[in-house]
């Protein structure tokens, strides 16, 4: 019975710790649950650093009408998320893409 009380009370120092330092303890856990986040992210830019490196030294060292070639495939890459994002409104669901895109809309 003596233990129980005493694990209630650590309870309630606790709870008070963390009432306390909410600010703290609420930034020290959002620090460390962006951990896999920034890997992601960090991981997903150098990958796109060196594909991008490549590519473009690939085409600088060719020139002329593969450097052309190359450039039209990067265009098309360049056109998809505009695309998207101008289609959206067509599917129904929107009236158009303005209306979609407005807040209050």
């Amino acid at each position: 019975m003596k233990s129980r009380i005493k694990t209630v009370s650590q309870n309630k120092l606790i709870r008070q710790f963390t009432v306390i330092d909410g600010v703290l303890v609420r930034l020290s856990r959002l620090i460390y649950g962006t951990r896999i986040s920034l890997s992601v992210g960090f991981l997903g830019a150098f990958i796109a650093f060196i594909l991008g490196v490549t590519y473009g030294i690939i085409s600088g060292f060719y020139g002329g009408q593969v450097d052309e070639i190359m450039m039209r495939i990067v265009d098309i890459f360049y056109a998809f998320p505009t695309f998207f994002w101008q289609h959206k409104g067509q599917t129904g669901d929107e009236k158009n893409h303005v209306e979609s895109v407005l807040p209050g809309n």
